[in-house]
């Protein structure tokens, strides 16, 4: 069904490209030849390839938003109609433990991304005036000094570049870990509660569905952030 759903939507945003590029051709070509000859070939044709490129980009990610809510809440009612407990206690342990901490996950990866960005900045202004002045550079014997200043600014940045590393990964193995958590917590219950807990089958399927909804509620947020 994704690869239908996808191919479809991929379909329709082609068709939709096409045309709005040919309907810009036309009007290009039926245009005012003073007003056209006025502007530059490079505007010309960005103003004929962008807009057909921004409705395809925006037809597909429409697409895959409407198609991750909906997977999402088929897949929720799937689940709470297989154990409405251990949904209820999916939903609390996703939003309080993972989404809680990736926020605070988030929030320093920024900073850290803030700080490396300045001595990025820094470090180009440096490469700059070094290029711009390289007369004077030569003539006071500023190279050494230099070298030490662009040295300085490098080991400054090989902190807050770890930093966005782990944080940009760390996210990751936090999903993981909640998983095999979630799948030890509802196994264990099932085999010491079987009369509270789920049959092996029941199991698998809700399991399956957590897999299922987490992709689609990933893709939500790169929708998102987009």
């Amino acid at each position: 069904l994704t690869f239908l759903h996808q191919y479809s939507s991929s379909i329709v945003a082609e068709k939709l490209r096409r045309k709005t590029k040919a309907r810009l051709f036309e009007t290009f070509l039926s245009g005012q030849y003073e007003a056209i000859v006025r502007r530059g070939r490079g505007s010309i044709v960005q103003d004929l390839s962008a807009p057909p490129m921004a409705v395809y980009t925006a037809i597909i990610r429409l697409s895959t938003l409407f198609s991750s809510i909906f997977t999402s809440l088929v897949l929720i009612a799937f689940m709470l109609y297989l154990s409405f407990w251990a949904t209820v206690l999916v939903a609390t342990f996703g939003l309080v433990g993972i989404y809680g901490t990736r926020r605070v996950v988030d929030a320093r990866s920024r900073n850290a991304g803030r700080v490396l960005y300045e001595l990025q900045s820094d470090e180009s202004r440096l490469a700059v005036d070094a290029i711009d002045g390289l007369k004077v550079v030569k003539a006071h014997g500023l190279e050494r000094l230099l070298g030490r200043r662009l040295s300085s600014l490098l080991d400054a940045e090989y902190r807050p570049s770890l930093q966005v590393a782990r944080y940009r990964y760390l996210p990751n193995f936090i999903n993981e870990a909640a998983a095999i958590s979630i799948v030890l917590i509802l196994g264990a219950v099932s085999l010491l509660r079987p009369a509270g807990g789920m049959s092996f089958p029941t199991l698998a399927a809700f399991l399956l569905a957590i897999r299922q909804c987490g992709n689609s509620l990933q893709r939500l947020g790169h929708r998102r952030s987009n």
